[in-house]
């Protein structure tokens, strides 16, 4: 493309500023999925969506197989510490917001009150990020599927 380090540089920032840019739009759109599951009508179908469209999104061979914000963060080295707290920060907050929809479910009587909304979101938040795993080491998305499958038969209802 014929661009040098300090035109880029010039044009974007540093190194960390360019990533702060290509993940906010990486969360706008390739995985702005999250935010749609999270806006289903039962929590069940919040569960089933998320991880559906994971596996979806993991598994499309237009891009890297994984997740960004999950693949990046197991990278280690001494410069990667502040995109490790951003990344960190990132799988934080969808996993707050599942918390809060699951806490809604609870009050609307679509989760029974017993359920630990924060539990149920760092489980799908685990499968998420393992699927994420999984995938870059070969796992099919039949595979994912039957993951899937087998998380939503333990879904409270």
């Amino acid at each position: 493309m014929g661009i040098n380090k300090p035109s880029l540089y010039a044009a974007f920032g540093n190194k960390e500023e360019i990533f702060k840019k290509a993940l906010s739009r990486y969360v706008a759109g390739p995985v702005a999925f999250i935010q749609e599951a999270i806006n289903q009508p039962t929590a069940y179908e919040v569960a089933q969506s998320f991880l559906i469209k994971a596996v979806e999104f993991f598994t499309n061979t237009k891009h890297p197989k994984g997740c960004l914000i999950v693949q990046a963060a197991l990278s280690d080295s001494a410069d990667s510490l502040m995109v490790k707290d951003l990344l960190a920060k990132y799988r934080y907050s969808y996993e707050h917001l599942l918390a809060k929809r699951f806490e809604k479910a609870k009050k609307e009587g679509d989760l029974p009150t017993d359920a630990n909304a924060e539990t149920l979101a760092k489980f799908l938040s685990t499968l998420h990020q393992g699927m994420s795993v999984q995938v870059t080491s070969g796992a099919s998305k039949g595979e994912l599927m039957q993951i899937v499958e087998f998380a939503l038969k333990s879904w409270p209802r």
